[in-house]
């Protein structure tokens, strides 16, 4: 080796030597110091090969860690976007210059917001149930004070005219890579609807019940003004059978006794019109009391023979086994016995109208049964 290209090795030695920290060597090494620098140089070579290792694992590590939070980062967004467009709500993000960031699909059906559309200074306002414009002054002041403003009763007007009544949510984003808020809004139409209807209901329950309580209050009079004067009438004819008996005028009693069995059966429908209308109000009392079942059957004979009468149909009772008494209510069961009669006689000519009362059980209790029978049209089935 030359002298020149001995100065060029020392000269490359000692870059290389610098790099590692060594410095110092002014005059060309002997074989002895060669072999050291190069030990060293080697170990420090060694040494630099491992840390690059190290790094290279390090980045490795770093990158599949990387991919994995991107990975979940993806899958976090896919799941929230697949929410967001479920949502039976508009959510809507804007920015502080009122720009439309994001919207879900519900939100741009609701605003008839179409792709593309971002300044959302004109799309729509919101009113108070007063009628009132809701400024955006009173929402800026919530939000500023609270962090949010909720309208749980707003109406929106859409840019088409449409008002629609929603439930309205705005709150403050607090991103400072991108400040302004979050808008949520529900239309709550059917809500409105339904109380609406609740309220018309309410309406119409108190005037059905103004108006039951007004037939009451006048079937209640007219039966009083009424019996009143059938009382009198009834007291009248049966001072006239008497004088009549005394006189033994009795080719006169039999019209009497007729019009004594029809004011009595006419003051009978009063009372079932004044108890039907304690029936409706809740007012209806049962008296128990012993019945004797030959004194209910005179009663009913009594009361039948003129309804039968009329269109010369014949009533006759038949007991089968039937108990002497019972307890019940003896006013109730006669009335509901000739109420049936009444409505067979209505609909019978020139037949037989039949009541039988036999034995029977109720509650494992003896107890009577009624039946009526008659030989009119009868009922489609």
């Amino acid at each position: 080796m030359n002298e020149g290209e001995d100065g060029e090795l020392h000269k490359t030695l000692r870059r290389q030597l610098k790099k590692v920290g060594i410095e110092g060597l002014d005059e060309a090494p002997s074989k002895e110091q060669w072999e050291a620098l190069l030990g060293r140089l080697n170990a420090s070579y060694e040494e630099a090969d491992r840390d690059r290792y190290l790094l290279e694992r390090m980045i490795d590590v770093s990158s599949e860690e990387l991919n994995t939070l991107n990975a979940k980062l993806e899958s976090d967004r896919t799941l929230l976007t697949t929410v967001l467009g479920s949502l039976n709500t508009a959510v809507l993000q804007i920015d502080h210059e009122e720009k439309l960031g994001f919207i879900n699909p519900y939100g741009r059906d609701l605003l008839l917001i179409e792709e593309g559309d971002g300044d959302l200074k004109a799309e729509f306002e919101f009113f108070k149930p007063d009628g009132e414009k809701l400024e955006d002054s009173e929402v800026r002041e919530a939000l500023f004070s609270e962090g949010s403003f909720f309208g749980p009763d707003v109406t929106l007007l859409r840019k088409d005219g449409v008002r629609i009544p929603v439930s309205l949510t705005i709150s403050l984003l607090m991103d400072p890579t991108s400040p302004g808020v979050v808008m949520s809004m529900h239309d709550i139409s059917a809500l409105k609807e339904a109380e609406r209807q609740a309220r018309e209901a309410h309406i119409e329950a108190k005037a059905a019940e103004s108006a039951r309580m007004a037939q009451q209050t006048f079937l209640a009079n007219m039966s009083h003004e009424l019996r009143t004067p059938l009382n009198a009438v009834i007291g009248y004819t049966e001072l006239v059978i008497e004088e009549l008996q005394d006189a033994n005028l009795d080719e006169h009693l039999s019209d009497m006794r007729r019009i004594e069995r029809a004011s009595l059966h006419l003051l009978e429908l009063i009372n079932d019109v004044l108890d039907m209308a304690k029936i409706e109000a809740g007012h209806s009392t049962i008296h128990i009391e012993r019945v004797q079942l030959s004194s209910l059957v005179a009663e009913l004979e009594l009361v039948a023979g003129p309804l039968v009468s009329k269109k010369h149909n014949t009533f006759s009772v038949e007991l089968d086994d039937a108990p002497e008494h019972m307890h019940t209510d003896w006013t109730k069961l006669r009335q509901v016995l000739s109420n049936l009669i009444s409505n067979a006689a209505k609909f019978t000519e020139d037949g037989v109208i039949t009541l039988r009362i036999g034995h029977g059980e109720l509650d494992d209790e003896p107890a009577a049964t009624f039946a009526l029978e008659d030989t009119g049209m009868g009922m489609d089935e």
